[in-house]
């Protein structure tokens, strides 16, 4: 599991599995999608087929960095915890 790095209400957690990405918000609220890596992008496909371009700025063991993520226009920053 990926947490954000500051509070902020959408997708304050992402887990990834094999062929989705779950993310939530604060307001109990669960998004799914599937997901690919292309190029330096985290690439999510919605239910309605909607694709979104996520700029990946630095990617680590423990440490992942958007350039923006969705509708989050900064930096977004998680940390893994757990396996």
């Amino acid at each position: 599991m990926w947490y954000l790095s500051k509070n902020q209400v959408n997708y304050p957690t992402i887990n990834f599995s094999e062929k989705s990405a779950i993310l939530t918000s604060i307001g109990d609220t669960v998004y799914s999608y599937h997901y690919s890596i292309e190029g330096r992008d985290l690439v999510l496909v919605d239910m309605f087929k909607h694709k979104f371009k996520n700029p990946i700025k630095k990617i680590g063991k423990d440490t992942l960095i958007f350039e923006r993520l969705l509708n989050n226009r900064s930096i977004q920053v998680y940390i893994k915890k757990g396996k």
